[in-house]
């Protein structure tokens, strides 16, 4: 299918799709066209589609070659079309010539132009049918087969002296067959490329690729026949009953019934009755996982529920084992105070009995001994009020303690409710530490890149400038050895072996002196400041 559009209007984008045939089979077809202005812009053409369509521009010296290769084509078959006609009509005339003498019937002409009518129709229609995406296979065959008669016809005036060599015969054959053969050639090529590009466009693999291989098609059929000529003649029943099921097979016992047809529509009905079974099985499957995809909700509200049966039922254990360790203290602590009155009562009457005895027994002695008694139970009173002082603390301690055990409780539970919050709160306090502990680390490789660039300057000054800072440093930070000639010697010791001044501690005291004496420092005091400031020599 061959069109066309004006160049001042949009292309029309490629069509593909399925038609049917005369015998009702599908069949799939994409048009494509040559036209070298196809994949260019336009004022009409969307933007997007000129954005989005990339292979135009990398298309379009195909396009351009594609057309003088048509252009081509048409003038070579134009020349070799009327060459051949010619030598056609002279051999045709020859063997049928039916006019008068001197002249040629029209009947002559048409039998020497129709070999060169129907060799370009067949190439028309092979070029019509490989732009669709189809294979042009038969068009080109026929094609072929109309240039081969073409060619005998030409080489049937081949007439070459008995003695010529062989570079005369190619000559001879060149001259006459030879434009039947350009001819045949260059639209196979040209079909060829165009169907090429057609079966891209459907990503469908290539067949029949040139003429060479329309020939070993050609050679593979007669082969074919051969061999099977050859395999009846060695097994001639079982050939022909092998042949006889493929014929039985293949061609139609009713218009458009074949064995094949009949097993291709039970299949069909088969793969019907799978497509149903498979959607019945669909459907039970959605309905199992919705079933399922239930019951787990079910089971897992269940478990829910059983998690805050158990959390209600340990929270009520833990308070009544709270309470009942409560209880216990405090009895235990009653019951240590009723014990310690007991013992103090038995105490007090054993004391007094005894008084009474030693009153019976010794009369003389009585205000003694009243005054002991009564020293005695001032003693075990006291002693008394304090055991009960210290029990009653203890039970005001159980009291604090079962409160505070109730306010732990309390406690759990609001933690238990806070728990996320604390966990936000945590993750909010690491990244605040991480974010710190970077700061840090800047902060100290930003001390170390001033320390190590410090060093860089204190390195170039000279060992005069070197001490000069050194010493008034020492004023900065309030060094009491700042001013004090009895310290120079000391400290220039102390720049050599400690600051790196590359120059002997005499040298060093001998420009302390000088600097002190140009400064004029006097007395051993020094001026307090910051170390960060680099004072007058930096």
């Amino acid at each position: 299918m061959v069109r066309s559009t004006p160049p001042d209007q949009a292309p029309v984008p490629d069509t593909h799709g399925t038609v049917r045939d005369g015998d009702g089979t599908e069949r799939r077809y994409t048009t494509v066209s040559w036209n070298p202005f196809r994949h260019g812009s336009s004022a009409k053409t969307p933007k997007d589609q000129q954005e989005d369509d990339t292979s135009a521009k990398t298309d379009r010296g195909y396009n351009v070659a594609i057309t003088l290769a048509f252009i081509g084509i048409i003038a070579v078959t134009a020349i070799t079309m009327y060459v051949s006609y010619e030598a056609q009509l002279i051999y045709t005339d020859m063997i049928k010539g039916e006019g008068q003498a001197g002249e040629t019937s029209l009947a002559v002409q048409l039998a020497a132009a129709a070999w060169d009518v129907a060799a370009a129709s067949f190439a028309i229609l092979a070029l019509a049918t490989a732009m669709r995406g189809d294979n042009a296979f038969r068009a080109r065959v026929a094609n072929l087969g109309c240039a081969v008669a073409s060619v005998l016809m030409n080489g049937a005036r081949i007439d070459v002296p008995a003695d010529s060599g062989l570079l005369v015969w190619t000559g001879h054959i060149l001259v006459w067959m030879g434009p039947s053969l350009l001819y045949v050639i260059g639209t196979d090529m040209i079909v060829w490329e165009i169907q090429r590009r057609a079966m891209e466009r459907r990503g469908k693999p290539l067949e029949q690729a040139s003429i060479w291989s329309v020939i070993a098609v050609l050679i593979q059929v007669l082969i074919g026949v051969l061999l099977w000529f050859v395999r009846l003649l060695f097994s001639p029943w079982k050939t022909f009953t092998l042949f006889r099921q493929w014929f039985l097979a293949e061609v139609a016992y009713a218009p458009g019934r074949t064995l094949e047809s009949d097993k291709a529509r039970e299949a069909l009905a088969e793969a019907t009755k799978a497509k149903a079974v498979v959607a019945e099985i669909e459907s039970r499957s959605a309905a199992a996982i919705t079933e399922a995809e239930s019951d787990y909700a079910r089971r897992a509200n269940e478990a829910e529920e059983r998690a805050s049966a158990e959390v209600a039922r340990v929270r009520s254990e833990e308070k009544a084992r709270a309470e009942e360790a409560i209880r216990k203290e405090r009895q235990r602590a009653t019951n240590a105070i009723t014990a310690e009155r007991d013992r103090a009562n038995t105490a007090i009457s054993e004391q007094a009995s005894r008084v009474e005895e030693l009153e019976r027994g010794h009369g003389q002695d009585r205000e003694g001994l009243k005054a002991q008694y009564d020293q005695a139970l001032t003693q075990l009173r006291s002693e008394y009020d304090q055991k009960v002082h210290a029990l009653e603390s203890a039970v005001t301690g159980h009291q604090r303690d079962q409160e505070r055990l109730r306010s732990e409780l309390e406690r759990v539970r609001a933690s238990a409710t806070q728990g996320e919050q604390y966990g936000r709160e945590l993750e909010s306090v690491r990244s605040t530490l991480a974010q710190e502990q970077q700061m840090r680390q800047r902060s100290e490789q930003r001390v170390s890149e001033l320390s190590t660039e410090h060093q860089e300057l204190f390195d170039r000054l000279s060992g005069n400038a070197q001490v000069q800072h050194l010493y008034g440093r020492l004023a900065r930070r309030g060094d009491p050895r700042y001013g004090n000639p009895d310290f120079f010697t000391e400290l220039g010791q102390e720049f050599v072996e400690r600051h790196g001044v590359a120059l002997t501690p005499a040298k060093v005291a001998h420009y302390i002196r000088t600097f002190v004496s140009e400064s004029g420092l006097t007395g051993t005091g020094a001026t307090a400041g910051s170390d960060d400031s680099m004072g007058g020599a930096l």
